[in-house]
């Protein structure tokens, strides 16, 4: 049988190529990830489930077990929840530029007051106005702040600029002098 799709609920012996057998109820299958869900094990009185993800690949043979009873009416049936995918998206997205920003704000080549200085400057301005260059904060390529992220350490990149009276706010402001 080529499809599992066909298999859901029916018991089956799954033997590894470790030679580990895991018994249980096929739940689903998903053969863009590779992926057999088990159920292996069931408590009527807590009704709790233990449940088992085997990558296919990993798999030796499969054994169905008893094929006449696939449908046990003493078993609840699992519930999957419905899942609202603009809200998951938008979670997503969000651990994700989470994760960027927090991967900016700290540099090896930098210290802890640096990317104190990073951070105050990314909540001021976007993410794409502030990167890293070596161990200095270049703002708007204008403002250049270098290491020790001192007011005496400000360079202007831009003659024109009005960033700087900003960025020496910000260093008052986080009590850098």
């Amino acid at each position: 049988m080529n499809n599992l799709d066909q298999l859901v609920n029916i018991r089956v012996s799954v033997t590894t190529i470790l030679e580990q057998v895991i018994s249980g109820y096929i739940i689903s299958w998903s053969p863009t990830h590779d992926v057999l869900v088990l159920n292996t094990w069931f408590d009527k009185k807590t009704l709790n489930n233990n449940i088992r993800f085997i990558n296919t690949a990993f798999i030796k043979s499969i054994e169905v077990s008893n094929r006449k009873n696939t449908f046990n009416s003493h078993r609840p049936q699992l519930q999957v929840a419905n899942i609202d995918i603009k809200r998951l998206e938008k979670d997503i997205n969000h651990s994700i530029e989470e994760f960027r920003k927090d991967r900016l704000i700290h540099n090896p080549k930098s210290n802890d007051v640096g990317a104190k200085v990073f951070e105050k400057l990314l909540d001021v301005y976007n993410i794409d106005s502030v990167k890293w260059d070596e161990s200095n904060i270049v703002l708007l390529d204008e403002v250049k702040i270098a290491k020790p992220y001192k007011l005496q350490n400000i360079t202007k990149l831009n003659d024109k600029t009005k960033a700087t009276t900003q960025v020496e706010k910000i260093l008052k402001e986080l009590k850098i002098q």
